[in-house]
């Protein structure tokens, strides 16, 4: 059958399960990624890891004598015509739960009659039908959304395909220009490294057995695992990470540090169903609240914050990391976030869009939804304060951290 697989963020071939349908039933098949318009704006290290992803999932395809057409027009404009072009039998994707996401694959299917429409539910590590709610019913608060699924529901394993058997179109070439190069160490975008990764974390260093108790150190490259950047556009599964994780459990030890990865896996399913139930107001000033929020829109305040330039040190160093490298502990999100919205009382949207713009973890779900959970607009909406001097030393108390990341004057 002659296929469209329109590659979104699943940039991987274990564990896809298009890629085993086409392997099933596919015999020429146009592989094709569009790559966001504002992409330029991305921070460098962002752009790059994209760009190291793209490249390494090409270079696998190509192993297979396939190639990957990638495109800058929108998905909703060419599909179409692709497949009236090319006479495509079969349309291909991921479904999303991000708002834009969700709308973005609307607009295509509604243009499309005659064609086998094949929506793939992977991004996450419980599957969507195997709740026992439906997503308008998802609870409110973390605890008790995990209360209902976890031991309660199946796990389902990941795919294995062994030999991609099909033969792929390929598209007039695109230029892209990526603009200037700069990758983040220890962050190497692209399936091979997030396997690797997670080698190394899990097998290689056993690193995994302290996780509950190193996971918010700020200097160590193995506090926490950093699955987050090939979990978020998609090189590697959250259903391969846990299953690794059982494996390892059999194998090795099971823990507390073990059973803490699988409770993080879960907050990133919360947060996808979240974004599902929730729509487009994770996305607005008062998130998904009944009550009005009050933020200030002080741009010198908001440049002091993404600068480094407030009067906290801890603060300041955490906005430097993600300045210089793309990235940053969960525990600096939070106080960075907290501090944005509750101390500086600005408008914490123009954080999340600087997270946006910055993190090679970017995952709009994640992200909003941390967001609204910090800003006090989400479902838990206690009014938190972190006070940076104490969190400051309690995870930086010989100060290692900020003496890295202060910039000397």
């Amino acid at each position: 059958m002659k296929a469209l697989y329109w590659i979104r963020n699943d940039l991987r071939l274990l564990d896809n399960l298009a890629i085993e349908w086409l392997c099933k039933n596919g015999s020429e098949v146009l592989l094709i990624y569009f790559l966001p318009n504002d992409f330029k704006k991305w921070g460098v290290e962002r752009r790059n890891f994209h760009r190291e992803t793209l490249e390494n999932f090409k270079e696998n395809l190509s192993r297979f004598g396939l190639s990957l057409n990638i495109s800058l027009k929108k998905p909703a404009e060419l599909i179409p015509q692709l497949i009236s072009e090319h006479q495509v039998e079969a349309l291909l994707f991921t479904k999303d739960f991000a708002f834009n996401e969700a709308l973005e694959e609307k607009l295509v299917l509604d243009q499309l009659n005659g064609v086998k429409i094949l929506g793939f539910d992977q991004m996450t590590m419980l599957h969507q039908e195997d709740l026992p709610f439906a997503i308008q019913d998802l609870p409110n608060l973390f605890t008790d959304f995990k209360n209902k699924v976890e031991n309660k529901i199946p796990i389902r394993p990941p795919v294995e395909t062994q030999e991609l058997n099909f033969k792929s179109i390929n598209l007039p070439h695109e230029m892209i220009d990526w603009g200037s190069v700069k990758s983040t160490p220890n962050f190497h975008g692209g399936e091979t490294f997030g396997l690797q990764r997670v080698q190394d974390y899990l097998w290689n260093t056993d690193s995994i057995k302290t996780y509950f108790e190193t996971r918010n150190g700020m200097i160590s490259f193995n506090d926490s695992s950093k699955f987050s950047p090939w979990l978020a556009n998609g090189s590697i599964s959250a259903r391969f990470v846990f299953q690794e994780i059982q494996k390892y459990e059999e194998t090795r030890e099971k823990s507390k540090s073990t059973y803490w990865i699988f409770y993080e896996l879960l907050w990133r399913d919360y947060f996808k169903f979240y974004a599902k139930k929730f729509g487009a107001k994770i996305f607005m000033p008062n998130g998904i609240s009944k009550k009005e929020h009050t933020f200030e829109n002080s741009q010198e305040n908001f440049l002091a914050w993404k600068e480094g330039r407030t009067a906290e040190p801890f603060i300041n160093a955490n906005m430097n990391e993600l300045a210089k490298t793309g990235w940053m502990s969960n525990r600096g999100r939070q106080n960075v976030a907290n501090y944005l919205a509750k101390t500086m009382k600005v408008n914490w949207i123009w954080g999340a869009e600087w997270f946006e713009t910055m993190l090679i973890d970017y995952d709009p779900c994640s992200n909003w939804g941390n967001w609204n959970y910090n800003a006090g607009v989400g479902t838990d909406q206690r009014d938190r304060i972190f006070h940076p001097p104490n969190q400051a030393l309690r995870y930086d108390p010989e100060n290692f951290y900020q003496n890295k990341w202060l910039i000397k004057e």
